[in-house]
This record gives structure tokens, sequence and C-alpha cells, in this order.
């Protein structure tokens, strides 16, 4: 560093000004002729050189640096380079003793503000130079800072915490310490923003990435990584167990309450962990890892978070091909609808409607139940297409259906998001109209776990559902925790109790009778889902259960098998017998009582005490 005149700093100055000037009486004039023109607080510091100490004006608040160029390019390229390292934030201008045009052109290449010849420098034009040089400066920086910190939370977004995990990556292959990356999740977070408002959402959000960047060291980075996502990059610890030290102080402080509008909310959050073994792995890689084992602890529940290994991998890999996968059924129309019977307990044993299930037909894999893949569509935003194309299919098929059997009712299920769309009344209405279907012929069933999340929209689309004809239906009904309230308040004309109520349930009537009690009670009629057992229907029966549906009658089948149901011929000797239900859950089609499947089914008649 060469000698310096000037360099004491005033922390009152609005504006400090470093003058890199080898000839003292050039600086003397240059200095002289800023203050003179310059209406606020000014304050010109003045070093010959820019040496290895540089940093050490640069770092005290410079605002602007002028440099007289006065050697190569390459030298004073060298030397914005040097400042911008040192202060990125800090306006530049070249002074040339005549300026070129591609002197020019490279020094704004190089990142510096302005380029003046010192023979043309007057105040006004130093004056005017140097506040559009700072001003310039101030808005680029604002607008990189904005382009790569979150505009909520204010933490690094996914483009500086990718930048910073690729320089971390590099350190570490020249022998720097180990790298640790932590990948969070809320758990259920969508339930805040329903119960509270998205404002509250949001302010949840911010709250917790202050409490985030106050656990970690100031050499570590928290980003928020998208929507309700947080990624940590961790340097320089021991081992995998200061690692995981972090992790369950990170989990303890999200658990603790949040304000939310005058309530107070807690929130659970689950973590994955990937420590970088192989510093040539690619950034990507490290952050899928470390999501690969936040899923898996989400899938333990209680393990709020895991360690990436080879198993989190693979089904991470499977996860993200079967989700690919499920966006092409969409475009191929791979997906395929079913029907399900239901079945009245009375002495006929009619068949009083049936239920659309959709499967997919996979290329691979084969034929794919809607449990394998709907809680994917739920995570991936696809359950929205899919519910509308099941509802169109249904829909058209109904209309088939309903040209011959104009009593027939057919049973769809809905989820919750579809409910977010406040249309949904009205296009359902429409489709009906249009394909000459009566309203009240589609059941739409929603899950009781669903119920629980809905609110006031939710609840008002339920309602305009009922208000248009539609009938209402709660799914899998015993395995959440709706209130009597909100069954009271909607156009509920069923309740369909969950195969878990009917299998845990079985010799135990009073759980089994105190279910089918409460629709009962609310007027409603009761549907047990997952009846596969003769024993079953007898319980069923004996507590005034209404209808039931499962693999003792049928699976779901395709459409034209509901067809063959329909115009099925059952022929046991006696008027009464004939009109029971003629199809059991081994799916043959044949029961004269002359076949061992006709003599079968009368036996399982007589055991049923018909």
């Amino acid at each position: 560093m060469g000698t310096s005149r000037e360099v004491r700093f005033d922390a009152g100055a609005s504006v400090v000004v470093l003058l890199v000037e080898p000839d003292a009486r050039a600086a003397v004039w240059i200095g002289e002729m800023l203050r003179s023109a310059w209406d606020d607080d000014l304050l010109v510091a003045h070093i010959e050189h820019l040496g290895a100490r540089a940093h050490e004006f640069l770092s005290r608040g410079v605002s602007c640096v002028l440099v007289d160029v006065s050697g190569s390019q390459d030298q004073w390229i060298a030397a914005v380079e040097q400042i911008q390292t040192v202060a990125p934030g800090v306006a530049i201008i070249l002074l040339f003793e005549e300026v070129e045009e591609q002197q020019a052109l490279a020094a704004l290449r190089a990142g510096a503000q302005d380029c003046l010849a010192k023979p043309d420098l007057c105040a006004a034009l130093l004056r005017r130079a140097v506040k559009f040089a700072i001003e310039g400066k101030r808005s680029e920086t604002q607008l990189v800072d904005e382009a790569l910190h979150d505009p909520l939370t204010g933490l690094p977004n996914r483009a500086l915490f990718l930048d910073r995990l690729e320089l971390a990556l590099d350190r570490s292959r020249r022998g720097a310490g180990a790298i640790s990356v932590l990948f969070l999740d809320v758990d259920n977070f969508k339930k805040v923003n329903d119960a509270f408002g998205h404002h509250a959402g949001d302010q949840l959000l911010v709250d917790l990435g202050g409490r985030l960047k106050r656990i970690l060291r100031p050499m570590d980075t928290v980003a928020r990584y998208g929507g309700d996502e947080f990624v940590f990059l961790l340097e320089d610890l021991g081992n995998e167990r200061d690692v995981a030290a972090i992790a369950q102080r990170i989990s303890e402080s999200a658990a603790l309450p949040f304000r939310a509008n005058d309530a107070q909310v807690a929130v659970t959050v689950s973590i994955g962990i990937a420590t970088v073994s192989d510093p040539a792995i690619p950034a990507g890689t490290v952050i899928q890892q470390a999501d690969a084992a936040m899923y898996r602890a989400k899938e333990h529940g209680q393990a709020r978070f895991e360690l990436f290994d080879e198993t989190s991998g693979q089904r991470a890999m499977e996860r993200l091909e079967l989700e690919s996968d499920l966006r092409r059924a969409l475009e191929r129309r791979e997906l395929l609808v079913h029907y399900q019977p239901q079945i009245s307990l009375n002495e006929q044993f009619a068949i009083t409607g049936l239920e659309a299930l959709v499967r997919w037909q996979h290329p691979e894999r084969g034929l794919i139940g809607a449990r394998d893949f709907i809680p994917l569509a739920e995570e991936s935003g696809l359950i929205v297409a899919i519910g509308q194309y099941v509802l169109e299919s249904a829909l058209a098929q109904l209309a088939v259906w309903q040209r011959g059997r104009p009593d027939i009712t057919l049973s769809v299920n809905i989820s919750f998001h579809q409910l977010e769309d406040t249309s949904l009344p009205s296009t359902l209405a429409a489709a009906a109209q249009a394909m000459a279907i009566d309203p009240a012929a589609l059941r739409l069933e929603i899950t009781e776990a669903a119920l629980t999340r809905c609110h006031e929209p939710e609840i008002t689309a339920l309602e305009g559902l009922g208000a248009t004809g539609f009938r209402v239906a709660i799914d899998d009904f015993g395995t959440g925790s709706s209130s009597l309230q909100t069954l009271k308040r909607l156009p509920i004309d069923r309740i369909k109790l969950d195969g878990s109520v009917l299998a845990s349930a079985t010799g135990e009537r009073p759980v089994l009778g105190a279910a089918i009690g409460i629709g009962h009670a609310l007027g409603l009629r009761v549907v047990a889902e997952g009846v596969e057992t003769e024993q079953q229907v007898l319980e069923l029966r004996a507590l005034g259960c209404d209808e039931a549906q499962g693999f003792l009658f049928s699976r779901p089948v395709p459409e034209n098998e509901i067809e063959e149901l329909f115009a099925a011929k059952y022929s046991p000797q006696g008027a009464r017998q004939r009109r029971r239900w003629p199809w059991g859950g081994t799916g043959q089609r044949d029961y004269s009582p002359r076949t061992p499947s006709g003599v079968a089914h009368a036996e399982r008649l007589r055991r049923l005490g018909l």
C-alpha cells in the first residue's frame, strides 16, 4: 500500500469518496473540485495506490471510488475486480487521460459505473458523475439483492443458496471441511392458511425464518427454498452427531408457539440431512438427497429428522419417476374409471347405486389402485386434474345408464382442492344439464379427514352443490373428527363407514352400533365399506345398517361388466330368492342351482337368513 492522505473517515458524512491517485497535486485538485460542487456532507479520502491493504479503506463505508488509470488494461481491470471483491456495493469511476470507446465498453463490462477523461474534468461534471454512479450502483445492488433474496422473509432464495453451495463444494474439493445440507418442510402448513388466512401463514414463515437464522452460526446459511420449505448449508462441523444436534435444535425451536392473529399456533417440521462425502457431487444432487431424507422423516411421523441413505435415495427416485409417469398418464389417458356396486341390506339385496373409482393402467406396472397414487397426486397438485377427469368420465357413463335405469345413482369422490374452486357447483350443474342427467343421481363423496380441513369457502361450495340438487356423502367416516354441527349444516344424505371401523368392530356391536346410530340420529342412510365376510353382513343387518359395499359382493369393475351385472338373470327356485343379489365375491356369473356356484350361493343365502 502506498502512502495515504485524508484517510480519516467521518461517520457523519453522507457520502465518502475514495480517490486512488498517485499524483498528490492531481488528488488535491480533484478533491477541491468535488467539495466545491457538493451540497451535502462529503468526505474525500486519498490513497496513492490500491494494494494488499485496500480493504481497510474500502470496508469503511465508501460510497464511490475514483481510480486513476495509468497502466495497461489488464492492470485496471484487475483493480476493478479487487475493489468489487472487497466492497461489492461500492460505485467505481475510472479516470483516463483519454477515453476511447473500446476502453469505455471494457470498463463497463468489468463492472465500473463510468469512466472520465481527466483533462475534461470540471466541478459540475465530476459532481454529476459521482452522484449518478452512486445511485446507479445502489439500484443495481438493490436489483441483485431482490433477485437473490426471498421478498417475504428476506432470507437468501434458491438461486443464492445454490451459488453458496457450489462455492462450499469448491472449497471442499480444495481440502476444506465437511459440508451438510438440511432440507426442512413445515408439516401440514396449509392447515394454518385454511384456519387463519394466508396473511397469518405468511407471518408464520417470516417468524420461523427469523428463528432459524438466529439458531445458526454466522458462517452458516439458511434460505427459503420455496413455499414452506427451507434449506440449510452447514460447513466445518465435526461429525453427523453435531449436524443431528443442530437439526434437533431447529425442530425444537420451530415447535414453539407462533402468534396467528390473536391465537397461538404450534407447528412441527420434518428435516432431511445429507452430508457430503464426495465433494465432486453436483449441488443439485445434494439437495435431492436431503429432500429424499425429509420425505422419509415425514413417513415416520414422529421422527422429525432423518439422515440420507441409499433407501431414501431409491424411494425418492421412484417417487419422482412415478410423479413424472402420472403427469404423462393424464395426457395419454391411462387413467380408467371402474365402478363398485352398493347393495341394499334389506331382503332384496338390490343394487342401490355405484361408486366411481379411479385406476391407473400403468404401461409397465400394470393396474395401480387409487391408494397407491392419489397421495402423490395430492402432493404434486395433479389431484384437481385427475378429479376433473373422473367426474367427466363418470357423468358420461351415468348419462348412458340413466336412459334405461332412471333410478340408478352414482357416487364420485372429490378432493378438498376441488372444493376450493368456487365455480364447482355451477360447472357441474351445467354439465348435468347438457347431458340430461338428474343432479340427484350424482352423489359427491368427501372424506371425513378432508371435511375437517374445510372452512367457510369449502363449506359454501358443499352447500352450493346441495342447493343445485346434487347429493353429498361423507366417506371414510370414523377416521376423522368431524363435528356434529358441521354434519347437520351440510346437505349430506348418507355417511359411509370406513372399512377399518367395520374390521375393528366385528364382534363388538356397541362400537359399530354407535357409528350407525349417529348416522340414523342425523337422519342419514349408513353405508358400510369394505364388507368382505358373511359375518360382517349379519352384524350390519342386525344393527340396522342400510347398505354395504365390498369385495363380498363385487370388486370395482369396468363399465361393461357392470352392464353384465345389470343384465344378469338369477334363477334359484322360489320367488323370494329371485329378488336377491346374484353376484358373489368370486366374480363367477352362473348361479343356477344346478351348478356348484349356485349351490354354494344358495347355502350362503341360507346362512344369512334369507
